[in-house]
């Protein structure tokens, strides 16, 4: 799930304050995040890389993790919560690791 993607004048209103609702649900619906990696205050138009995320915070759910996070793409910049299942995420690395594809 993402929010739409807002200019870079938008990331302290826009951008963040969609982030922090999301984090206001996911704290209600999860409870506290097992790990905290970044704040939204941390974050300016400098923190950004572009193409790559910012994770701002995670749960751990068994072997289930939710990230809520931050990136750029193109210029334009906004959230995403990203479900991904650790035993899987963790197979792929060991898979590129020895150089094996799905193709």
């Amino acid at each position: 799930m993402s929010s739409p993607q807002w200019s870079a004048d938008k990331i302290n209103t826009m951008v963040k304050d969609w982030g922090k609702f999301a984090l206001k649900g996911l704290i209600k619906k999860y409870g506290e995040p097992t790990k905290i990696y970044s704040s939204f205050d941390k974050i300016s138009i400098f923190s950004f890389k572009s193409g790559y995320d910012i994770t701002l915070c995670g749960w751990k759910l068994g072997q289930e993790e939710i990230k809520l996070t931050i990136s750029e793409y193109e210029s334009k910049f906004g959230c995403s919560i990203k479900f991904q299942n650790i035993e899987g995420v963790n197979r792929i690395r060991e898979n590129q690791s020895k150089g094996i594809t799905g193709f």
